[in-house]
């Protein structure tokens, strides 16, 4: 169908950002997913909070795989929670379509690049989002 880009939307949680899992911070796009560098016993988070961060990190390797088969160009956008806060870190509906429609409009090229889509907070890096996406 001639597709050019596909916007795959994600979540901070592919992070590690969940009730009890000790994530890295600041977090930035490129660092190690939270099964890459912890060990079991620094959990203290439910079963299904950690089942939740690992479907995300499988989603996106799934979603990596078929636009590479299919040289179809691809942004991730992980969003924060939408409109609320949850351990620090949100973004408003203003800056989620805001995010998705620069990466629709973007005239550089996208190789599956990830993006942090959060409001400006301390614990995680956006300036790969501002830096790519505002030009």
């Amino acid at each position: 169908n001639n597709v050019r880009r596909i916007i795959y939307a994600s979540s901070t949680t592919i992070y590690g950002i969940e009730k009890g899992i000790p994530f890295r911070v600041p977090v930035k796009e490129d660092q190690p997913f939270v099964s890459q560098y912890i060990k079991a016993n620094q959990l203290s988070t439910r079963e299904i909070d950690l089942s939740y961060n690992m479907s995300k990190v499988m989603a996106e390797q799934i979603m990596a795989w078929y636009v590479l088969n299919k040289k179809v160009q691809t942004a991730a956008l992980r969003f924060g929670p939408i409109n609320k806060v949850f351990l620090g870190t949100s973004v408003s509906i203003n800056n989620a379509t805001q995010a998705i429609k620069l990466a629709l409009d973007y005239k550089g090229e996208l190789w599956y690049e990830s993006f942090s889509i959060v409001d400006e907070i301390e614990h995680i890096d956006i300036s790969k989002a501002k830096k790519i996406l505002s030009k």
